[in-house]
This record gives C-alpha cells, structure tokens and sequence, in this order.
C-alpha cells in the first residue's frame, strides 16, 4: 500500500499513470477506478473494517467488494464496512455500469450526490443507517431500473421528490427515520409494483391517501410516527396481499373502514396512539388470525349542552360501558348511553370501554363545572281573559339570583317586562301574570341569571289574546300579490321575514280594510306586525305564494 502512494504522489499525471497500469492487470474502466479510488479516500479508506487489496497493483476485481462485469466495469460495491465517517464523493456518478451499490451503516455525512442519478442500470440502492442530511435528490427519478431504495436512518429532511414516482419498477422503498415532511406524493400513484412501503418516523403530514388501495402487490405499509390526519381510505381494504399493516402514532380519526375486513392475508394491524375511537373497531380486532394494537387513543372531548354531558366514542352501545367520575370519585356506572346530568358542581371526566375491543379504554377530557345553568322542567304560557299567566318549574338551580321575564310581539326582539327572584337551589315552580298583552300572538322567554352575573335563556312559548275590537285577519292567506288587511283604525303595518327583519313597512292614517302589495316579496313565511291608532299592537301570520 505504502508503495502505491509513493508511486503515484508526483502529481495527477503519475496518478493517472499509476491507475492505468493497474486497470490494464485488472482490465477495468479508469473512470470507474478513480471513482471507486475517490470512495477511499473521501472515506477513510484505511480505518475500513476489510479494504484487503484496495489501492494496490492487484486486479480491481480483487478489492473487497467489488465485482466486475463482462465489459471490464464496476457492477457491485457492497458488503464494505466502516465508522470512519467521511462524505460520498461525486465520481460515484461515474460508475456508470453499477447495478448495485450497498453502503449502509457506512457513517456517511453531507449531502446524497445527485449524481447517483447517472446509475440508471442500479437495481439496488442502499445508503441507509448513515448520516445524510439535506433533501433526496430529485435525480433518482432518473434510476428507472431500481428494485429497492433504501435510505431509512439518515437526516434527510424536506419533501419526498416527485420523480420517486417514475420509478415503476420499485418493490422495496424505506425512507424510514429520516425527517422528511409535507405529503405523500401523488406520483406514488404508479408505483404499482410496490412490495413493501415503509415511511414511518418522520413528519409526513396531509391525510392518508386513497391511492395506495391501489398498489395491489403491497404486503408491508408503514407510516407510523408521522403527522398524518383524516380518515383511514377504504381503499385500503383492496390490497389483497397485505401482511403488516401500521398506522400508529399519527392523528387520525373517524370510524375504521370495514373494509379492513377483507384483508384476509392480514397478520399484523397497528392502529394505537392515534385519535380514533370504538367506531368500526369491533369488526376488526375480534379476529384471531390477526394481531391487533389498537391502545391507547388520544384523549376524546366531552361535549356538555346545559348540565347534560355526552361521550362519543362510537361503536354498538350494548358493547360500552361508561364510568363517570367527579373529583375523581366514581359517581356513576352506564351501559349504552353515555349521557350524564350533572347535579352540583366539580370536575367531571369519564372513562368508556368496549366488550369487544377490550384492549382499548377511552377516557375524556376534564370539564369544571363551577356554576350549573338552570334546568327548565316545564314552562308554558295560557291566555286568562285579558291576561296572560306564565308558569314554569325549575329541576335543578344552584346559585341561581333571579328570573328575568322578556316579552315579543314577533318571536324575535324581546323586551324585559317583570323579575321574579329565584330560589336559588333545589327544584321550584315560578308563576307571572303580563297584564298588559297585545292583542294577537305573544311570545314569552325568560333568562335565568346567576349570582355571578352569568345567564341563561330558555325556550320560546307563546299565547294569543283575542279582541274582537282589534281583531285582524288577512285575506287571502296564502296571497300571491295583493291582501286585504280586514280591520279598523289601522295606523302602521311591518312585514317581518321568518330572521326577524323588517323588509316592509306602510304608514296608514285610521285605516279600514288597508290594501297591501306583497308582489316583490319573495315566497315564504312572514309576521305582520299591525299597530292601531290607539297604540294596540297586533301579530298575524302570512305566507307569500
């Protein structure tokens, strides 16, 4: 060895000299000689854990993993093993002929060369388990003949390329460990041959795409640990062939797709540390031939409608049971339905299980109640002669301070016309009497406030007052262009739409049976709002045609 450095240390031209010497004993291609005297160098060549023969006299075909093909070219390098670290030079490019190129666990640092985009004979590529950084060179697009791609355990980072997807004659892709990001790319689409996609440990982000039902070979898919959201495709039930199947450990939700099911040749299923629930699971992991893991899941969100709280964690209600707590005291036990209504105040969460996907418990988010709304029981309201009696009743109040009672004439704008002081816990009835109702439709609703100063409101009821002296009625009803408002003393007609705006008004003096034009109303339901000239306000329905 040390020889062959003297020899070849008076400059390039000797260098040269020395190459051709030895590619014409060896009969191999120069530039393939000093591309694989480049690998040496450039990576600490000496430190090699076996370099028996490299840079010496002997044939070329005799170094240490190297193989020659028939026209004197470098077709393998493989099986060479160091720590020494070091880059890959860009003369790799030049080895035209290669057809297979194993440098794994190498300790390689820097960028991938783009020129390995020159290798368009490789069948195999392996540079994983080094230290690459930067992206993956958009050249290997270029490798149209390769089998296998193999760059799991780097520092690759950025976007997987595009041209990945002119490679139809891929089986074998493994980009795993790395920091690649962004989606999936559609280009995948043609890689039909595929055997075994594994991508799991990085950043890949978008949701899963349904394209990769089509890759009908597949039988390992892989993308655990990444970013990925939305629904699991159905798609994925056509791959036939599939063995392993892992999702884990990304933010998926919504139900698993029954056509999982059809997987027959399915042995292996990693569905855990995602955000899915009970929905679809059971059709899946009750199967004995499969190996399921499916737990845990992310925490599920409670969702809370007054004092009634609710768990939706899917699957058949028979098969769940709720467990709910309150400062971290088991209050209660449920089979089906998981609603719950809440009596006093403190911090609830509950814990849900399936008797079929029995490895899976869910649990929920934590939600402090610290002042419970009012629940209305009932409250109605009933026309007494002139006057109107509202009346409700309270199932539960806690720190509840007064009802506020709020009057409309059109189911909209309300004003407050009494209070009535509340209780403020336990189970009561209220009673009021409005003394001063309209004559026709009134509407009623009343605000529940606390001692916090938070409030309420509770539903619409409403009641009629008929006065023959102010009654109005509106004929015809439905009217396609003109009605007649049947009435006296008619002072102020308003047409409000079915959201409360007031989209007409007419300013009448002591009217009798008024005209009123509706031809550039469009079709649909409207409240007429008719004022007399003593100030009495009547509500009447129409419908436009």
């Amino acid at each position: 060895m040390k020889l062959f450095r003297l020899k070849c240390v008076m400059g390039m031209i000797v260098v040269i000299s020395c190459l051709s010497t030895t590619t014409i004993k060896a009969q191999v291609n120069t530039q393939d000689s000093l591309a694989l005297v480049d690998l040496f160098n450039s990576t600490g060549g000496p430190s090699w854990t076996n370099h028996n023969n490299w840079l010496t006299s002997s044939p070329v075909s005799s170094w240490y993993g190297i193989q020659v093909n028939n026209n004197n070219r470098v077709a393998v390098v493989e099986q060479i093993q160091s720590s020494a670290g070091g880059t890959l030079p860009n003369s790799i490019g030049n080895i035209t002929d290669l057809f297979w190129l194993d440098l794994s666990g190498f300790q390689l640092n820097g960028a991938i060369p783009s020129s390995i985009g020159n290798l368009t004979k490789l069948t195999y590529l392996a540079l994983n388990a080094n230290h690459f950084s930067g992206g993956i060179p958009s050249s290997f697009g270029n490798l149209s003949n390769l089998n296998t791609l193999e760059l799991q355990y780097n520092n690759l980072s950025g976007s997987i390329p595009s041209s990945i997807g002119n490679l139809t004659k891929l089986q074998f892709l493994d980009l795993a460990g790395n920091q690649l990001s962004g989606w999936i790319p559609i280009t995948f689409s043609n890689l039909t041959n595929m055997q075994e996609l594994i991508m799991q440990e990085n950043q890949l982000s978008g949701s899963l795409p349904s394209f990769l039902g089509n890759l009908s070979h597949l039988t390992t898919l892989s993308l655990s640990n990444n970013l990925l959201i939305g629904n699991i495709p159905s798609s994925l039930g056509n791959l036939s062939q599939l063995q392993e199947l892992n999702l884990s450990a990304n933010q998926l939700t919504g139900a698993i797709p029954s056509s999982l099911g059809n997987l027959t040749n399915l042995t292996t299923l990693n569905l855990s540390n995602n955000k899915l629930t009970f929905a679809g699971m059971e059709a899946i992991v009750h199967r004995a031939t499969i190996n399921s893991y499916y737990a845990p899941q992310a925490i599920v969100p409670l969702t809370q409608t007054a004092n009634s709280l609710s768990f939706s964690v899917g699957g058949t209600p028979v098969n769940n049971m709720y467990k709910w707590y309150r400062d971290r005291v088991l209050i209660a036990t449920k089979m089906g339905d998981s609603t719950y209504t809440a009596t006093s105040n403190g911090k609830y969460w509950v814990v849900a299980t399936n008797a079929v996907a029995t490895q899976l418990t869910l649990y929920s988010d934590t939600i402090n109640i610290t002042s419970l709304p009012v629940t209305f029981s009932s409250l109605t309201a009933t026309a007494n002669n002139k006057n109107i009696s509202i009346n409700w009743h309270t199932s539960t109040e806690l720190n509840t301070s007064h009802f506020i009672i709020q009057h409309s004439t059109d189911g909209t704008s309300f004003t407050d016309i009494g209070t009535i002081k509340a209780v403020g816990s336990g189970a009561n009835g209220y009673s009021f009497t409005d003394t001063h109702p309209t004559n026709g439709t009134n509407y009623y609703r009343l605000q529940s406030v606390d001692r916090d100063g938070a409030s309420s409101f509770s539903k619409v009821v409403s009641a009629e007052i008929v006065d023959n002296k102010y009654e109005i009625v509106v004929v015809p009803n439905p009217v396609k262009s003109v009605a007649i408002i049947k009435g006296n003393h008619i002072a102020l007609v308003q047409v409000i739409d079915n959201i409360g705006r007031v989209v007409k008004t007419v300013t009448l003096k002591d009217a009798t049976n008024p005209v009123l034009s509706v031809s550039g109303l469009p079709t649909g339901v409207y409240h007429l709002r008719i004022q007399t000239t003593d100030g009495n306000v009547s509500g009447v329905g129409m419908v436009k045609e």
